[in-house]
């Protein structure tokens, strides 16, 4: 439930380039027309054995601009292969 991110993220989603950011602040700017897409997408590759996702949708930031963003990821499994974590990526 933690978001590492550097100052390029942050200020994609319109936030100051210090300011941490938690997995729920993200998620609470998903497009609420692409939010179930997304999750359901995000869901079925971490409960399967893919190692790679691309996801386009978009998001609202702060000031109420709507932007479509592209996050391209990795999944990093454990030995059983249960998802630890993703390192993504994501344009604008």
């Amino acid at each position: 439930g933690r978001v590492d991110h550097g100052a390029a993220f942050a200020q994609l989603f319109g936030h100051p380039p210090d300011k941490r950011l938690t997995l729920a602040e993200v998620r609470s700017q998903y497009h609420p027309g692409d939010l179930e897409r997304v999750m359901e997408e995000r869901r079925r590759i971490l409960e399967s054995q893919q190692d790679f996702y691309l996801v386009q949708q978009r998001i609202i930031r702060p000031d109420g601009e709507v932007r479509w963003v592209q996050g391209r990821g990795r999944v990093e499994r454990d030995s059983g292969g249960s998802a630890r974590f993703v390192t993504a990526v994501y344009f604008d």
